[in-house]
């Protein structure tokens, strides 16, 4: 992903940094920033630099998760909700086996429907 610099103008700001996570805050002095430069025309109160590159450390520590189930799983009406947190995001979560579930990829949390009784192996790879 292309990343550009940009500065926060004081007050309150918004953007997409180059890790993909929204950030937002208020800045009481000029702050640099890295900005996703597909998202640069959504940011507020950044002034981006589109002339000026930078790169960010996206990894944010060893990978890991929590997960709840929810409905009830004998009548097709389980609900799997996964959250993904730390190692670098953008994550990928695929099932494993059965298998029948498409593979997800983005920031979570990250939901399987329809869910029947029985196991249900995922797998979680980060960027």
């Amino acid at each position: 992903m292309a990343c550009i610099s940009g500065v926060t103008l004081g007050g309150f700001y918004e953007y997409i940094n180059c890790c993909g996570i929204k950030t937002n805050g208020f800045a009481t002095s000029l702050q640099t920033v890295c900005i996703d430069a597909a998202y640069s025309s959504t940011t507020v109160g950044i002034s981006a630099n589109t002339a000026s590159t930078c790169t960010i450390n996206c990894n944010l520590g060893p990978i890991d998760y929590s997960f709840s189930v929810t409905g009830t799983c004998y009548s097709s009406s389980g609900t799997a909700v996964i959250n993904v947190y730390n190692g670098t995001p953008i994550y990928t979560i695929n099932n494993e086996i059965p298998g029948g579930y498409p593979s997800q990829t983005g920031l979570g949390p990250f939901t399987f429907s329809g869910l029947t009784a029985g196991t249900y192996p995922f797998r979680i790879n980060d960027s």
